[in-house]
């Protein structure tokens, strides 16, 4: 039986939103799947993706399964209906598989009954937010334009209580969207030092070769707040991107993390819309090509014929053809060409390497050249780049 370590679904359990973020691929970027669906998933929707995971579980050998409550917000899907789904998620008969709930949120709908669903049924909560209020604001308003800072700053800190309160499973993390335009250190410190979170995440912006207007700009917001990052030294303090960037440069066993995939990967992840409808990478709807078309009905689908599906192998094979550019660049093991998104362009398809390729070279310098002050070899993070 063919094993597979890690099989996550973006569950769209609601295909509307209370904020309307200007850089949103769902609804901002031209693409209208989301407001052509239904604007909350239903329970037979449900049923039908627990009985697909069931099917896949006895297809395949899967260590761990994951959904992840996406929206839109999620949470506008209501405690009721989004309790119940987490009942019947795990209610499922998935042989050995592991089931792990997670949600990501603007937290402004967070109160003391969304903790209680959290604690009951064991999810791992993160936030999205972009930083202090003056650059959040920026991006992240709601509809009739006013701040979301205040409100998510609420609920994060009602997550972090709970957490603390030995509620949650796990400590709330922070998503924020790098921004070429602002000051990667000062948002660093005003998640560390104000927000008091120790679990952060910088998300590399959704842009394709036909959308970016600053390539190399983004390198100035992650040199600075890797930085900062190294100027802490402190342990408890884990930035998702940094860490498993550096542990590339330390470990031969870690695979690529800036393409979602390699040719070897073991892990899949597939888009879930509110009809049922599954689909590949959910940032690539932004690109409106073809290949963000629905693979088929989860009420009729196979996790076997969902891989062998024109998307999917389209999908994986991006990853196994890297341009001419990247072959000989030393940070090939990392990159990986790029994420699938970064990669696109309506002339090149994704042949191309990643749009922001000149910024990820100066932010893998930035980070080798941090570990080399830490005393480590030159020689170590060499023998790490090409293997």
């Amino acid at each position: 039986m063919i094993k597979i370590k890690h099989l996550e679904i973006i569950l769209k359990v609601s295909e509307r939103c209370n904020i309307n973020c200007t850089y949103c691929y769902v609804f901002n970027l031209g693409n209208d799947i989301a407001i052509n669906s239904r604007p909350i998933i239903s329970a037979d929707i449900i049923k039908d993706l627990t009985g697909f995971l069931e099917r896949a579980s006895h297809e395949y050998d899967i260590e761990t399964i994951q959904i992840d409550f996406h929206g839109g917000e999620p949470l506008m899907m209501g405690k009721e209906k989004f309790d119940s789904a987490c009942r019947v998620f795990l209610s499922g008969n998935y042989k050995k598989s592991r089931l792990h709930l997670a949600c990501q949120t603007n937290a402004i709908l967070i109160d003391e009954e969304w903790i209680d669903i959290f604690s009951n049924n064991n999810i791992s909560v993160g936030v999205s937010i972009d930083g202090p209020k003056h650059i959040n604001d920026k991006h992240r308003l709601d509809r009739k334009g006013r701040s979301t800072y205040e409100g998510t700053v609420k609920g994060l800190v009602m997550l972090q209580d709970a957490w603390q309160a030995g509620r949650l499973i796990d400590e709330p993390g922070i998503l924020c969207v790098a921004n070429s335009l602002v000051n990667g250190a000062e948002i660093y410190r005003h998640f560390v030092d104000v927000l008091h979170c120790k679990k952060i995440d910088f998300l590399i912006p959704d842009e394709t070769h036909d959308t970016c207007k600053d390539p190399e700009g983004l390198s100035d917001f992650y040199c600075s707040a890797i930085d900062e990052f190294f100027s802490d030294a402190d342990s408890n303090v884990y930035v998702r991107f940094f860490y498993t960037h550096i542990q590339s440069m330390l470990n031969l066993d870690l695979s690529p993390v800036l393409g979602l995939r390699n040719p070897e990967s073991d892990t899949l992840a597939f888009t879930v819309g509110s009809e049922g409808e599954l689909y590949v990478d959910d940032t690539l709807r932004a690109t409106n090509d073809p290949i963000f078309t629905s693979i088929g009905n989860i009420r009729d689908l196979s996790l076997s014929e969902a891989i062998s599906s024109w998307q999917m192998q389209k999908y994986m094979a991006v990853n196994d053809n890297l341009p001419l550019v990247c072959t000989d660049c030393i940070w090939q093991k990392i990159c990986g060409g790029g994420r699938h998104i970064q990669r696109y362009s309506k002339a090149d398809d994704f042949n191309r390497e990643t749009v922001f390729c000149p910024s990820i070279r100066k932010i893998m310098s930035r980070a080798a050249s941090h570990l080399l002050d830490c005393g480590v070899s030159e020689n170590t993070i060499m023998k790490n780049l090409d293997s």
